[in-house]
């Protein structure tokens, strides 16, 4: 079962975010991964055909659907491990493919990572409160 709510940390502990500023949460990284392809994905001229069918592509936007809109961890088939971590090497860096394929890894292995929850300091700031006497 993974637990796709994982946030992503650097080395040092700190959260790792996405350039709009929000926590990189495993969810968002490999949905986004697995339904944001480039062309080069679709058309390899080095092997001569497409790296994938309609029909992969079809199972990719159902497996993404499946993880962005789940409220608990879930299980994942071989395959389903698979697509997902080669989708995640192919649209993010080095350390966060690793990040994602040990943590993916250890889920299927049964031996999840204990989460760590969020301190204080890195919970996003909430929406601010505008005193009833300056609202409208």
């Amino acid at each position: 079962m993974v637990d796709f709510d994982y946030v992503l940390r650097n080395l040092d502990g700190s959260v790792l975010s996405f350039p709009s500023g929000e926590h990189m949460v495993l969810r968002q990284v490999v949905s986004n991964a697995l339904i944001n392809t480039s062309q080069e994905d679709i058309e390899n001229p080095r092997i001569g055909k497409a790296r994938y069918t309609e029909e992969d592509a079809i199972r990719r936007v159902e497996l993404a659907t499946r993880i962005y809109g789940a409220t608990e961890p879930i299980g994942l088939t071989g395959d389903e491990a698979v697509m997902l971590k080669t989708a995640v090497r192919n649209a993010q860096t080095v350390y966060v493919t690793a990040l994602v394929a040990k943590y993916i890894d250890a889920c299927q292995k049964g031996e999840p990572p204990a989460l760590q929850p969020l301190t204080a300091d890195e919970h996003p700031p909430g929406p601010e409160v505008i005193p009833e006497e300056q609202s409208l």
